[in-house]
């Protein structure tokens, strides 16, 4: 169990290292599914996601978080 989680250690320690070291990686990494949950968020606002009685919004679909 020990040896597999120092795999597993390394292996993060190495792939944050190479994040550290190229951040635009990780500037796209957070910015890329903000963009996609507004772009599709105002386009589909006005639809709901179900026609049932219990029916919700794009929003609660897209981020249930931000829902209102």
């Amino acid at each position: 169990m020990m040896h597999a989680l120092r795999i597993i250690r390394a292996v993060c320690g190495r792939t944050w290292l190479k994040t550290v070291r190229r951040p635009v990686v990780l500037t796209f990494s957070f910015v890329q599914p903000i963009m996609w949950i507004l772009f599709f968020g105002f386009l589909f606002h006005r639809f709901d996601v179900d026609k049932s009685p219990g029916a919700f919004g794009i929003w609660t679909f897209l981020c249930p978080v931000c829902a209102p």
